[in-house]
């Protein structure tokens, strides 16, 4: 009921700050600390933790649409974590996870013009 709701929502809430005061220094976290760091993600019945190593946030709005199935296959972390804290707890992006930026290599060769 009501009282459950308001639960998840404090309890939500804590998490967050909890995360917040974390990384509040500036310094992104360590890898050995992350292992033991589980994020609130997206779920609208419970409070739900996940380990921080698997999930992702969402850089692009329109990726969290209803028509996207995006979201489903990639865990993402709770909309009310910042995307500067998620960057801090070393969460990748939706979109670089989707599309990374690392180079790619290409064998290709450069042709002048035909004649």
């Amino acid at each position: 009921g009501a009282e459950g709701k308001a639960d998840f929502s404090r309890d939500l809430d804590l998490a967050v700050q909890i995360l917040n005061w974390v990384t509040e220094d500036d310094a992104v976290v360590t890898r050995e600390l992350l292992d033991s760091i589980w994020i609130p993600v997206d779920n609208p019945k419970r409070l739900d933790l996940q380990p921080c190593a698997k999930l992702t946030y969402c850089d692009a709005e329109w990726l969290r649409s209803e028509e996207s199935d995006i979201l489903a296959e990639n865990k993402a972390i709770h909309r009310k974590i910042t995307s500067d804290t998620a960057y801090k707890l070393r969460v990748p992006s939706l979109s670089n996870r989707l599309a990374p930026s690392e180079s790619l290599d290409f064998d290709y060769e450069q042709l002048g013009p035909n004649e």
